[in-house]
């Protein structure tokens, strides 16, 4: 997640801004999904 808004704050790749948004998003979606599993008992 931390390279999205890396991605998304450089000056230097014009495309920088799309990538690291998709990324942030993804890895949020995937944080919020991850952390509502519920693990197994043993």
């Amino acid at each position: 997640m931390l390279m999205g808004v890396v991605l998304m704050l450089q000056p230097h790749w014009g495309e920088g801004l799309r990538y690291g948004f998709f990324a942030t998003a993804f890895f949020t979606v995937l944080h919020i999904v991850t952390s509502h599993m519920q693990l197994e008992k043993r």
